[in-house]
């Protein structure tokens, strides 16, 4: 008797653990569905909102301080219109036909607004400079800062046998953060060797890179987390140079840019050139919004400095005058199309994601340019 019922007190008690469990296992089932459901809903989302990748076979080469594409190959790159842009190089991994150096009467140095990946090769800005009947050499390179256009053109200048004029390109968004990495030596690392702040693909090792949610709440943390210097920040480092009363890093910049387009000066001189320096506005200068700057929205610190900026004094027009007044101290010529792009902002000069011109900004370049190129060339 003592054995049956011991055994039916087990049995009770089992079946009122059982049913206090169940509902217990049920709660909890739906509460991990709905976890499941929601980071499936957020992973969609994030790979919507996620800008999609860039359809490129483009390559590069690194140099002795400066770089290029793959010399005497073709390469192509999509656009944000869908346009897939065929890029052909020369022998120094420029955007020209091969043996195109020799017979240039103009370089044309510059970054990617110059390199101009998204435009198709004649409605570039030295495709346009072309058609108005000015032999210009394509010198632009993505990525490239002054100092590494100013390296290119000391080791290639001597293949210019009717070279008459330099033109350098600076890009008023992040040239002179560019060269505040580079600093003042002839061969400094392409870009100062360190990344922008788009640490996009996150942590590899864990597999994050493979959900945009991962690489977005990665982006939200990374910036917080790492002590890279201010102009690290992509953002900041367009930013930065708004200021009324710049700080020790832009100003250390500022210095490092006089110094590379002293370069740029130097090697035209010393073959009995002339330079032209060209100041090419932003999206964000030239439409007076944060908004527009490139990578704005990818750390929450970019907001912060820009209300910072606003309470400290800051100008649109500042990188402009920056330029402007180290031009003046060289003694070289400054032509800005900050006032022209201004002026005529439709239709748009610049893409609606893209930073870079469409053909209409290129168009509009090469409009404001070749005058003063014809008064130089004695035209």
């Amino acid at each position: 008797m003592i054995r049956v019922f011991s055994a039916l007190s087990r049995v009770r008690f089992l079946k009122r653990i059982s049913t206090r469990v169940r509902p217990i296992a049920a709660n909890g089932a739906l509460f991990v569905g709905a976890v499941a459901c929601s980071l499936v809903f957020a992973e969609l989302a994030a790979r919507y909102l996620e800008p999609a990748p860039v359809k490129s076979s483009l390559e590069y080469r690194i140099r002795a301080g400066w770089a290029s594409f793959r010399s005497l190959s073709t390469m192509t790159f999509e656009n944000e219109d869908g346009v897939v842009v065929e890029i052909s190089t020369d022998e120094f991994g420029m955007r020209n036909r091969p043996g195109s150096l020799k017979n240039a009467e103009v370089i044309v140095l510059g970054d990617s607004f110059v390199a101009a990946d998204n435009t198709v090769e004649n409605e570039t800005l030295v495709g346009e400079l072309r058609a108005l009947g000015i032999n210009a050499y394509n010198a632009g390179m993505d990525g490239a800062g002054n100092f590494q256009q100013a390296n290119f053109l000391k080791q290639t200048i001597h293949h210019a046998s009717n070279l008459k004029l330099v033109v350098a390109m600076v890009y008023l968004g992040n040239d002179l953060r560019d060269n505040w990495f580079g600093g003042p030596v002839d061969a400094p690392p392409w870009n100062g060797g360190l990344d922008k702040d788009e640490v996009a693909a996150g942590p590899t090792g864990l597999g994050c890179h493979r959900f945009a949610l991962c690489r977005w709440l990665w982006r939200q943390a990374v910036p917080a987390k790492t002590s890279m210097p201010a102009l690290a920040n992509y953002a900041i480092g367009e930013m930065a140079f708004l200021r009324l009363k710049p700080d020790d890093a832009a100003s250390l910049a500022v210095a490092h840019t006089n110094q590379a387009l002293m370069n740029i000066r130097d090697a035209a001189a010393a073959r009995g050139i002339g330079i032209l320096v060209v100041g090419l506005p932003s999206k964000a200068q030239m439409m007076g919004s944060f908004r527009e700057i490139s990578g704005f929205d990818r750390s929450k610190e970019n907001p912060v400095y820009a209300r910072d900026l606003k309470r400290d004094g800051f100008a649109w027009e500042r990188p402009d005058a920056i330029i402007r007044e180290i031009c003046r101290q060289l003694g070289v010529t400054y032509l800005s199309l900050l006032p022209a792009f201004r002026e005529k902002p439709f239709p748009p000069p610049f893409y609606d994601f893209d930073s870079h011109w469409r053909a209409e900004g290129q168009r509009r370049a090469a409009a404001v340019i070749a005058p003063e190129l014809f008064v130089l060339l004695g035209k």
